[in-house]
């Protein structure tokens, strides 16, 4: 059993490795921190645009002159990522213009740093062989999937030598079951890494801790108060969606069945987020679109299949606009979108999951239309429902009140702004910590906000002044 500063490696029988405090650990405590094991940049959002080494956005990257495929922001992470690029260059030549998919380029990492033919040059292979490959839960699709990937790593990797103890069926489990979405600041998707000890995290829908990241490194960071003995959990997914969808994507992505005290209790959050309101009474209390159910006032409504039906149709309308949405709706979208968010609060309940989605999409195109006011009537839909859904201190909700604190100053509004600024801090403090780049910069923002409202102040109290001399 591996021992840290405030927890430890433990094995589980139906979890395998864990990692589990051996100390009270309050919130807000960083208990880890390390570099990725192999990791890489995202093809489709941020080829070009950040540095293949250290994953940050520079006024000029330099392409690399043989491939012209990754770039770096200068010579020093050209320099650190030349391990692994000296062999990957002469793949990516060979098969240009193709881009291999991201999953290949991590593979092909982890076989250029533990597998070459030259053990003078290769890392000890028993840092992968650590992980879990769970290769025993691999569905029949998903080894379809992984067998179609070894075709195209193959074809790329054609003329390298590897070791024969190379397994690349179980590199990809691997990859399937313990990689992490490299994140920014803000949460949004940069690229995948493995981590030797991050990676022993188990998930939980109702997670204590999160993962933070500065560049490539990983900081795992406590979000509750965490007991002696109690098992630290991460969240592997979204956890904005009803029990199904949840168990689902955990396991299509990392072949297990979630057990936590969210998924095993008593389906409070999934009546809310299938909810639809009562068609015969104006009580506040909402039905639920999955039982027999009456909204509970004491008029004693009846059931209403058809109002049911029509509450589903809506449900169902409105989650296929948001899953067809690609990042920002489209002016056309967006109109649809209105009409149909109107339609949906007619018929669904308040905290019905596929009007929080299309809040979400609808801010995201008010934000990109410059349509401050609309953009902020759906942040203040979002953050009710942001707090009934996530844990708390989650990061998200912090964000989301640093984002608000932005529009209410764009509206003028620098009072509320500072009120959604100071919340922000208490969250982000918790979730990112006091020096991360983001907490930096949302103190000096409200710094800015509280002098700006000492200075109109202090202007309309000799205003005053000068006009009771008058």
């Amino acid at each position: 059993m591996v021992k840290f500063e405030n927890f430890e490696i433990f094995e589980s029988e139906s979890k395998g490795k864990g990692l589990r405090a051996i100390t009270h650990i309050d919130a807000g405590e960083e208990i880890l921190h390390e570099e990725p094991l192999v990791y890489t940049l995202m093809n489709a959002k941020c080829r070009g645009l950040r540095c293949d080494y250290c994953f940050s956005e520079a006024e000029k990257l330099f392409k690399c002159s043989k491939c012209k495929f990754v770039s770096y922001c200068g010579r020093e992470c050209q320099s650190g990522d030349w391990k692994i690029h000296k062999h990957e260059c002469k793949c990516l030549v060979k098969v240009a213009p193709k881009q291999p998919p991201d999953i290949c380029r991590l593979v092909s990492h982890l076989l250029f740093k533990y597998f070459t033919s030259n053990k003078k040059t290769s890392a000890n292979p028993s840092e992968i062989e650590a992980l879990t490959d769970n290769r025993g839960r691999v569905t029949n699709s998903r080894k379809e999937a992984f067998f179609t990937f070894s075709g195209v790593l193959f074809d790329y990797l054609k003329g390298c030598s590897f070791t024969d103890d190379a397994d690349i069926y179980g590199l990809l489990c691997r990859i399937s079951s313990n990689s992490f979405t490299i994140t920014n600041s803000e949460l949004n998707s940069l690229g995948t890494g493995l981590y030797k000890t991050s990676s022993f995290l188990n998930h939980s829908c109702d997670p204590n801790v999160v993962a933070i990241f500065n560049g490539t490194k990983i900081h795992i960071r406590t979000i509750k108060e965490v007991q002696e003995g109690e098992e630290l959990f991460l969240s592997y997914i979204n956890l904005l969606a009803t029990t199904k969808h949840r168990q689902s994507e955990l396991m299509d992505g990392y072949m297990f069945t979630c057990s936590c005290t969210k998924c095993n209790g008593n389906g409070f959050s999934d009546l809310m987020m299938l909810s639809m309101r009562c068609p015969q009474c104006t009580c506040l209390q909402s039905l639920d679109t999955q039982s027999e159910r009456s909204c509970g006032c004491d008029k004693k409504c009846e059931r209403n299949k058809s109002a049911m039906l029509k509450a589903l149709d809506c449900m169902d309308s409105l989650e296929a606009l948001y899953n067809s949405i690609n990042v920002i709706p489209t002016p056309d979208q967006h109109k649809k979108l209105e009409q149909k968010i109107g339609k949906g609060r007619q018929l669904l309940g308040h905290c019905n999951i596929a009007l929080l989605h299309a809040y979400e999409v609808g801010m995201d195109g008010c934000l990109d239309y410059s349509d401050w006011k609309g953009a902020l009537e759906y942040g203040k839909k979002l953050e009710k429902l942001y707090l009934v859904y996530l844990t708390k201190n989650h990061p998200s909700i912090g964000l989301h009140y640093f984002k608000q604190g932005k529009l209410e100053l764009q509206m003028e509004n620098l009072r509320e702004g500072i009120s959604y600024f100071e919340k922000a801090m208490k969250i982000l403090c918790i979730s990112h910590g006091e020096k991360h780049e983001l907490v930096v910069l949302l103190q000096q923002t409200l710094q800015s906000a509280l002098i700006e409202v000492s200075s109109l102040e202090q202007f309309g109290h000799v205003d005053n002044m000068m006009k009771m001399e008058e």
